[in-house]
């Protein structure tokens, strides 16, 4: 097998640790431009492989997915605050705890919860004036967060959103941190940044365990995310017939809350971006809007007739797609792409530069939401801001239900314009660098 190449680093790899602290997503960039769709290179004793083309994706997160797991840096950080959530869980443990949580994410299920959008984007569009800039980064995280609070919890949730978002946001920002950083330290360590993570989980942890207890004593699916995963049986071939523990349901509630709301939020937040500055784009989208809604709200029924509104938002998912990195940890000696992967290894596919890659998407820069009309025409394992295989995000039709309603009930009362340039940060997703600044028009613009 003919040897990888990559970026040396120096002593120990020290400097592909610096670079990566620097600019975590310009230096998968850099490697893919220098070394093509796979390159390897280590930090301290550690071996790091990067693959960007399909079939490596395909070959990772589908073929050979049981040679792969979460990396233990990303278990340790997350399972603070997630504890065995479906984000961290591996193995027979992980495979029971996704049937018990399906359940909640059937179509059926999800479109009861468009009422909430419609309800909680009225609240919103309420404190919107024609001629304003509004700070839509803002504005749109609490949109999706008190959405998916919401849709989780039921009403009993509504006088903790304001606090639930402002804990999410630390866990967000000291996770990051502690992902980039040499050393993690345990929970229990004295550190303003470890209090900050045991006040957040606490809060978080302490709310979700109350709701559960509530719901357990009224006995009765409530219609919730929660009251699914609370009464649904294992009974699918191979299940035990048990149901959910609290823990259980607390942990993936969590996991829930802290996914649901930072991934749609920034992917509802770029496309709004990018109509933003092609007007063309933005008055087909509100063309169909006219035509289908007729200045209603959208139903559940509608949200496949919206059409141009999906494929904006699939096209602002490959341009910035939220899960820009998909990190993965050799369980077993395994090969990927013919090249020899040792047990133990860090893996990333990196998903931005796949979605960016002329061989796939013509044009790739521009966003050009035509390219979702009819079949795609990339190879598999090209276009996955849900990721791909067994782990692909159980929640990708609620955030697409959600994003699309959203969408819609924005873009209805106003057309957006730009204010300033943008540019992305690769946080915990690809956030605009600045909060999103956009003046609002009324009507067409």
């Amino acid at each position: 097998m003919a040897e990888l190449g990559g970026p040396k680093g120096g002593f120990l790899g020290l400097g592909n640790a610096r670079a990566l602290s620097r600019d975590l997503l310009g230096f998968y960039r850099d490697n893919a431009r220098a070394h093509g769709d796979a390159a390897a290179f280590r930090i301290g004793p550690i071996r790091c492989f990067q693959f960007s083309h399909p079939d490596h994706h395909h070959e990772v997160l589908v073929e050979k997915a049981k040679s792969f797991g979460k990396p233990a840096r990303l278990r340790r950080v997350l399972g603070q605050w997630n504890g065995n959530g479906l984000v961290v869980n591996q193995g027979e443990s992980w495979v029971r705890q996704r049937r018990l949580t399906n359940p909640a994410f059937k179509p059926q299920r999800i479109a009861r919860y468009v009422d909430i959008v419609n309800r909680r984007a009225e609240m919103l569009l309420a404190g919107w004036q024609a001629g304003a800039r509004v700070d839509a980064s803002a504005a749109v995280y609490r949109l999706t967060f008190g959405v998916v609070a919401e849709a989780l919890f039921g009403s009993d949730v509504e006088a903790h959103t304001e606090r639930f978002a402002a804990e999410v946001a630390v866990l967000n920002v000291e996770g990051m941190r502690e992902m980039s950083s040499p050393i993690i330290w345990p929970l229990w360590f004295p550190t303003p940044a470890k209090r900050r993570i045991r006040r957040a989980t606490r809060y978080l942890q302490g709310v979700a365990d109350a709701m559960i207890a509530a719901h357990r004593k009224a006995g009765e699916d409530r219609g919730n995310l929660l009251s699914a995963m609370l009464h649904v049986r294992d009974d699918e071939a191979g299940g035990d017939g048990g149901q959910m523990t609290d823990r259980q349901a607390r942990d993936e509630s969590i996991n829930l809350m802290l996914g649901g709301a930072e991934t749609t939020g920034t992917a509802v937040l770029w496309t709004l971006h990018l109509l933003s500055t092609h007007p063309e784009e933005q008055a087909r989208v509100r063309a169909e809007l006219a035509e289908v809604l007729g200045g209603r709200a959208p139903t559940a029924e509608d949200v496949g007739k919206l059409k141009w509104v999906e494929r904006s938002f699939q096209e602002a998912l490959r341009l910035y797609p939220p899960a820009y990195l998909l990190p993965r940890e050799a369980l077993e000696d395994v090969t990927v792409g013919g090249h020899a992967v040792p047990r133990g290894a860090q893996v990333t596919l990196v998903v931005e530069v796949t979605q960016r890659d002329a061989r796939w998407f013509p044009e790739p820069e521009a966003f050009r939401p035509a390219r979702f009309e009819g079949e795609p025409t990339w190879p598999k394992g090209a276009y996955l801001p849900f990721g791909l295989g067994p782990r692909a995000c159980i929640g990708r039709g609620f955030a697409t239900t959600e994003a699309v309603v959203a969408l819609a009930r924005l873009l209805q009362r106003f057309s957006v314009k730009p204010v300033g340039a943008v540019d992305a940060v690769a946080q915990v997703s690809l956030h605009p660098r600045e909060a999103l600044q956009l003046e609002l028009v009324e009507g067409g613009g």
